[in-house]
């Protein structure tokens, strides 16, 4: 799961970084401080999933840009318990629909 928060973190990085934003302006945006997106960058911060939407919107991309990429072996909800599975793919198709809009 560490890869997949990696993953994440570098993606905000480069979107932040094509955007001309640094760390305190993209905190301002999401309402974090600077060292909370530095630990995110880095993926030593795991975000919650509410947060993929503020991060989508402050850095004007869709929120699937911010994910990482799976493979068909890989099922990214493994560790999700199974009663909650249903409002996270929810959540993450709603994010997905937002992004094609």
């Amino acid at each position: 799961m560490g890869d997949f928060y990696e993953q994440f973190g570098q993606r905000v990085r480069t979107a932040r970084l094509d955007l001309g934003l640094n760390q305190e302006e993209l905190g301002h945006r999401v309402g974090l401080e600077r060292s909370s997106i530095s630990n995110v960058e880095k993926g030593r911060q795991r975000v919650q999933l509410h947060m993929l939407l503020e991060f989508a919107t402050a850095l004007n991309v869709p929120p699937v840009q911010l994910l990482p990429e799976t493979t068909a072996a890989s099922d990214p909800l493994r560790r999700v318990p199974v009663d909650t599975r249903p409002f996270v793919q929810h959540v993450l198709k709603t994010a997905r629909a937002r992004s094609r809009a």
